[in-house]
């Protein structure tokens, strides 16, 4: 079943299939093997079988359904999934999609030295700028033009775009947001989705999804923090009725599923211990919630899930400390994977200070309002 499966762009139909690795209209095409200057989270990006999977932090990876669970590969290392971890993520009820999306979330049996990476948790919205990574299909150095019947054409043509070559590189490009809240689906299953479209120099490195970029991320930058965010997975892209196999042309589009719905199933699995804000952290941040519901019963500052927000909640922080996102002190599994710095602890016992300083003044503006 396919939802939406036929959209209209252009004055034509384009339909939706799986989607594979980033074509991009800068150069020749063969750049952008490595990371950015300004990287968002390039070796985090790494091999699922035909496609592309996503590290997300604390043994935890991210993929589409569609490429089955399996083997991933980060570098020169291949890591197996860990045994009845899976889990298939599921839409919200009532809203009209399949159960369960094409999203696949399990846990692998090493721990890459890769920081965590945080999951926008705002919707995304039209004309964000976005960077795609994934390791799908290169493509053929030159521009290629066609006819209304698809035959090669002189420029300018009916349509344009490239040609796939029979390789696939890990790859990022560059894009804008075109449309958002999409309901969109592949295979069996469905999801929320954003759209990009291929349009040629619309950004520096126009990109555009082909096969092996499904499970590959959409990075969006925050541009009040400036810190890089996991926006989206692709999983589809659309092509015109009757297009060639192995091209892409302008005015086909990539989708991916809009990861502001699915963070909170994803982050009870994959948040760090003591990542209270789930931020990929373990930082000051956190320290803020405990103080700020100091002594109380709140669920989402307690850190180490005895009922009471207090000092061992502090303890648990220190002894999880990460404020550079690669996980410290005791994981999930119980092993001891780091410690923090003496400068980290030095500047932790600092923020502590002050937040219990403020703890103890938001008790006596209480006990004052009570006297009142």
């Amino acid at each position: 079943m396919r939802l939406g499966g036929f959209l209209p762009c252009l004055g034509m139909l384009l339909l939706a299939s799986p989607a594979a690795a980033v074509i991009i209209t800068a150069g020749d095409g063969t750049g952008n093997t490595i990371a950015p200057p300004d990287d968002p989270g390039f070796a985090n990006v790494g091999m699922r079988g035909s496609g592309t999977v996503v590290y997300l932090g604390n043994k935890w990876v991210l993929t589409a359904n569609h490429l089955g669970l399996g083997p991933v590969q980060f570098g020169q290392t291949v890591y197996n999934p860990v045994s009845g971890s899976s889990r298939l993520l599921t839409n919200p009820p009532g809203n009209g999609f399949t159960a369960n999306t094409d999203l696949l979330l399990y846990k692998i049996d090493g721990t890459p030295n890769l920081p965590s990476l945080s999951i926008n948790g705002a919707a995304p919205a039209v004309n964000w700028q976005v960077t795609m990574i994934g390791r799908g299909r290169d493509r053929n150095g030159s521009e290629a033009f066609f006819t209304p019947n698809w035959m090669p054409a002189s420029p300018p043509g009916t349509y344009a775009g490239y040609i796939w070559s029979g390789s696939n590189s890990l790859r990022w490009g560059t894009n804008v947001i075109s449309q958002v809240g999409i309901p969109q689906g592949i295979q069996t299953n469905s999801e929320t989705a954003f759209v990009t479209r291929f349009d040629s120099g619309a950004t520096p490195y126009e990109a555009q999804g082909a096969p092996g970029d499904s499970g590959g991320p959409v990075f969006h930058k925050d541009l009040v923090t400036g810190r890089w965010e996991l926006t989206g997975l692709i999983f589809a892209v659309t092509n015109y009725p009757t297009q060639p196999w192995g091209t892409s042309i302008f005015g086909n589009t990539t989708y991916a599923a809009d990861l502001s719905i699915y963070r909170n199933q994803i982050l009870q699995y994959v948040a760090f211990p003591g990542d209270l804000n789930f931020d990929g952290l373990v930082d000051v941040s956190d320290l803020q919630l405990v103080a700020l519901n100091w002594l109380s019963t709140e669920s989402s500052a307690d850190a180490n899930r005895d009922g009471l927000v207090d000092i061992s909640d502090i303890q648990f922080l220190m002894a999880n400390w990460a404020p550079l996102g690669v996980g410290a002190g005791t994981d999930v599994d119980g092993g001891a994977v780091g410690v923090p710095e003496p400068g980290t602890v030095a500047l932790a016992l600092f923020g502590l200070a002050s937040l219990l300083a403020l703890a103890r003044g938001n008790t006596l503006r209480r006990r004052s309002r009570s006297m009142r």
